[in-house]
């Protein structure tokens, strides 16, 4: 029996003309595959919560946040637990925009993109939540909700717990320091002599090219001086300046992710408005710190309570209005 013929000429051109084809197909695709898996890798890596970090905390009791469902009556490892939802309404200038937001989802983003915040905490009034048991739960590893004792002030919790985090950095900095070490510590600051400087430098951070996380993050404190608000009281209120020495913290990502745009060019406008409505000439002092990634123990706070913010900036803090917030989260 003779043997099967071997494949035409034509055929084999027609072999070859495929293999060229799909080959280049298969070898792309693996690697299609393999630089997904690495960016999604990258996506879900996130910061040890065990470790010493920034955390970021937010005063449910001092802004329009409504905590819908709550552990009553539950322990921690109740199967049973209830989901916790809090939802964001978005509030300015005291006018209810009717637009509303679940916050725990946008918060967990925030945290994973970045790499600045470790940790968050939200705290909650108990006075008027009297039947829960367990007074703080997580959500995950990373954000965690607090309701305070029914005779404790959340003021004064969240106070106190800023100025015990600030002695342990500065307690640690001047460890390494003694030690000669580099610090890891992002303890020194730039002041400003005027806000259109302030605006100046803003700018040239502004144009640093986007990356995938944003790592650091200038913050400028600006604070009021003694002289009456007067007609500006308007433009100050939205700022939480109405008193003197009341602080507004403008936050401008040095490494600028691809969701938080945005929120730069926001926060770029608020500083042109108050350069426009003549606001600087309130100003008592103006600050820049960076808080930065591989910062220890440092605190960013959101709430609109005039006083609190004043205090919280005096123990070692920068705070957020809860406007900045919302600008913040709806870029993810």
């Amino acid at each position: 029996m003779s043997p099967l013929p071997l494949l035409s000429q034509h055929d084999a051109n027609i072999c070859i003309v495929l293999v060229s084809i799909i080959l280049p197909l298969i070898v792309g695709y693996g690697r299609f595959r393999s630089g997904t898996t690495r960016t999604e890798s990258r996506k879900i890596s996130r910061p040890n919560p065990n470790e010493k970090g920034n955390l970021f905390i937010i005063d449910g009791c001092n802004g329009p946040l409504k905590l819908t469902k709550t552990p009553l009556n539950a322990t921690s490892d109740d199967v049973s637990l209830p989901s916790t939802e809090i939802s964001f309404l978005h509030v300015k200038n005291g006018e209810n925009r009717g637009e509303r937001i679940d916050l725990l989802p946008k918060i967990d983003i925030l945290l994973r993109t970045m790499g600045c915040l470790n940790r968050a905490v939200i705290f909650f009034d108990g006075k008027g939540m009297k039947k829960i048991n367990d007074r703080q739960w997580n959500i995950n590893l990373w954000i965690q909700v607090q309701v305070t004792k029914t005779k404790d002030e959340v003021d004064d919790v969240i106070v106190d717990l800023i100025t015990e985090r600030t002695r342990q950095r500065e307690d640690e900095s001047t460890i390494i320091a003694k030690n000669n070490f580099s610090t890891t510590f992002n303890c020194h600051s730039q002041t400003f002599d005027s806000l259109e400087e302030a605006i100046t430098d803003v700018s040239k951070d502004s144009t640093i090219i986007p990356q995938t996380e944003c790592k650091d993050m200038a913050v400028y404190t600006l604070t009021r001086n003694e002289q009456g608000g007067g007609r500006k009281r308007n433009h100050l209120k939205p700022l939480c300046l109405l008193r003197p020495n009341s602080p507004f913290c403008v936050f401008a990502p040095s490494s600028v992710g691809k969701s938080t745009p945005w929120f730069q060019k926001s926060e770029m406008s608020t500083l042109k408005q108050m350069s426009n409505f003549k606001i600087h000439q309130l100003l008592g002092r103006i600050e820049k710190r960076i808080l930065a990634a591989n910062s220890k123990n440092e605190t960013v706070v959101v709430t609109d309570d005039i006083l609190l913010r004043q205090r919280l900036v005096d123990v070692g803090a920068f705070v957020m209005t809860f406007e900045q917030l919302w600008n913040l989260l709806t870029g993810f």
